[in-house]
């Protein structure tokens, strides 16, 4: 006689996290990505009598499938660890790395002999790039910023400051306060047209 399924009890948070991790588990196994770049970089394979567009396609399959592969274990992985939290913080983030796309050269190859985009594999994975974070504390001062307006960005982490907070931050370092990338308060150093 077979043996019900032991119940596992779960926070909230933890049910959220569990949630997303199988539903892009989901997504990949009805996807098949690295079916789908098997198909697309074929397709540029068979079009082209270019030796190095050729090889240029067989190499983007093994890059992907190499990337690809990692991101499924990486999902695996998360799903189980997710399994063996009783709770998680409720600012738990699911840090998954990013999904594989397209290299610059084989999307170059595609376009000039299929003459369109190639398309896009597994789309609900790609992260849009992001122009806006959610949170909107500053982190110099710990005060929620109401507006844009008054504030500065750093357009590599996307993380906003209180301009006030910026300059005397900017007095000491010329780097943001959160990722170190270089900043330069604006006013003091305006952009050279």
């Amino acid at each position: 006689m077979e043996q019900p399924a032991m119940a596992i009890d779960l926070s909230e948070n933890a049910k959220d996290g569990l949630y997303i991790f199988l539903n892009v588990r989901n997504t990949l196994k009805i996807e098949n990505p690295i079916q789908k770049i098997k198909e697309v970089a074929d397709q540029v394979f068979e079009k082209s009598h270019d030796k190095q567009t050729q090889l240029t396609a067989k190499c983007e399959v093994k890059l992907f499938e190499r990337k690809a592969n990692f991101y499924m274990k990486s999902v695996d992985s998360h799903i189980k660890w997710v399994l063996s939290q009783s709770d998680l913080p409720s600012n738990w983030d699911p840090c998954l790395p990013e999904f594989p796309g397209y290299s610059q050269k084989f999307q170059t190859a595609y376009k000039t002999i299929l003459k369109s985009d190639p398309p896009k594999i597994c789309e609900t994975l790609l992260k849009a790039p992001l122009e806006e974070l959610e949170d909107t504390e500053c982190v110099i001062c710990s005060y929620e910023m109401d507006s844009f307006e008054g504030t500065l960005k750093c357009e590599n982490c996307k993380r906003r400051y209180h301009d006030g907070c910026a300059k005397k931050w900017f007095k000491v370092k010329s780097t943001c306060p959160m990722c170190n990338e270089s900043m330069l308060d604006e006013e003091e150093y305006p952009t050279l047209s």
